[in-house]
């Protein structure tokens, strides 16, 4: 009996030290012309904190997929970018969060996801599209951004939605995100639930429509954009307009989403651009707020 009562003591051991583990993708070797396997074998690792140290070398990927109950940390001056000539696929991204939760990625000074936005839009290289988004999150729960810069992706720097499977995100944090220098949009909100964006910057953002620093847009009438709210974020040379909605959907919960505290300053297409359709028997249920914002525009 003594024995069984030790044994499953070491295991339980065993167990909570896996869950309480650190690893660093250095521990995995990671090839300098093609990072992908090592980062993944990290986060595949079931270590609840995963650091991605800082090497002589950029982290070249293809695509990283992030695991659920997991913190993990870009050390100073940490580089993940996209292998050039990859993503050829026009849905290609090059991080994703999909169904997971209860996960982080932050940065420590100043870490970088970096993308090839210049070779995306050369049609002798690529296909065309909008989708070669940099990191989205789709139907999960529960997750953090920080601290991080996402910058030059072939569709949006950060896209939120959900799926058939759970039709929204919920619980999302963004706090001192800077989103630069995107194709499409700076961020891309399609489905969300207790979303806050804060301390953000959004810049830059050109090659095709919207070109919006954020845009919430969603799909169909299953999505929704509740409890959504923007505060004290930048938006900055965006070619389409700072920020604004395409609601023209009637969802499947009442919208509620608020910019507050913001700056927007010299974006080409104007400050907030804002449409709706629907019907006379089903009117779009809700409210949108901009609350104690700044404009600072020559034109639009």
């Amino acid at each position: 009996m003594k024995t069984k009562v030790l044994t499953l003591a070491l295991l339980c051991g065993l167990i909570l030290g896996a869950a309480e583990s650190v690893v660093k993708v250095s521990d995995y070797h990671p090839d300098p012309k093609d990072a992908t396997k090592a980062i993944q074998a990290a986060l595949d690792s079931g270590a609840a904190k995963v650091i991605v140290d800082k090497l002589d070398f950029d982290y070249l990927v293809e695509m990283i997929e992030f695991r659920s109950n997991q913190e993990v940390v870009l050390e100073d001056g940490v580089v993940i970018a996209a292998i050039p000539g990859g993503h050829k696929f026009g849905g290609a991204c090059m991080a994703r969060m999909a169904h997971i939760r209860n996960t982080t990625l932050r940065g420590e000074g100043t870490a970088i996801l970096r993308m090839n936005k210049k070779d995306y839009q050369n049609p002798q290289l690529y296909t065309p599209s909008e989708h070669r988004h940099l990191l989205p999150i789709v139907g999960c729960d529960n997750i953090t951004i920080r601290d991080i810069i996402l910058e030059s992706s072939g569709g949006d720097g950060l896209y939120i939605t959900g799926d058939a499977q759970k039709w929204w995100s919920s619980n999302v944090l963004l706090d001192n995100v800077i989103s630069r220098d995107n194709h499409r949009q700076g961020c891309s909100v399609i489905s969300a639930e207790n979303l806050l964006i804060r301390n953000c910057q959004f810049l830059d953002t050109s090659g095709t429509p919207p070109a919006a620093g954020i845009d919430l847009e969603p799909n169909n009438s299953n999505q929704k954009l509740t409890n959504c709210l923007i505060e004290n974020c930048v938006f900055k040379g965006n070619v389409g307009g700072a920020f604004g909605a395409g609601l023209h959907w009637t969802l499947c919960e009442p919208i509620s989403i608020t910019f507050r505290d913001c700056t927007a300053e010299d974006n080409p297409g104007g400050c907030c651009t804002t449409y709706t359709s629907g019907s006379l028997e089903k009117l779009l249920q809700g409210f949108f707020e901009v609350i104690n914002c700044k404009f600072r525009q020559p034109t639009g």
